[in-house]
Formats: structure tokens, sequence, C-alpha cells
């Protein structure tokens, strides 16, 4: 379970195909999760979210370095509690 302000990485599945080159970038950084984006069924977009819920998308911030910026919101299942 995630909650705002958890400190993350990445899961090594995401630094091999079919994700590489895409997340390379962000091998050995450390990220803040800022909000959560839950999809409903009965919305054409993601609904911002305080709360966890599984399966959702999660939006980070790159805190060791602030250069590196999330290219939009990686699933629950690519990051993983330091």
């Amino acid at each position: 379970m995630f909650n705002i302000g958890d400190k993350v990485e990445f899961r090594a599945k995401v630094f091999f195909p079919p994700y590489t080159p895409y997340y390379n970038a962000y091998d050995m950084q450390v990220f803040q999760i800022i909000k959560f984006h839950i999809h409903r069924p009965y919305e054409d977009d993601l609904v911002p979210s305080n709360q966890y819920e599984p399966g959702c998308h999660v939006e980070l911030k790159c805190t060791s370095d602030p250069e590196i910026k999330v290219a939009g919101y990686v699933h629950d299942d690519e990051i993983c509690h330091l």
C-alpha cells in the first residue's frame, strides 16, 4: 500500500524490454508520491485522488535529482518502497 509522500524507486523490471529506453533516466533515483489517479468506469479521464487504490496510476516527483521529470503517471506495480 502506498501513501502520499512515500519515498519509492522503480522496480528492476522497468529497466528491461519492453520498458527500455523510456525508464532509463529513473534508474537509481528516489521519487516521492505526490498524487494518485484513479480510472473510474464512468469517467473518460483519470480522477485525481489522495487515497491509494490497487491498480491506480501514481504521480511522482524525483527527489534525488530535480532535473529529472517523470513523464506522465506510472502504474503502481512499477514502483516499490525504499
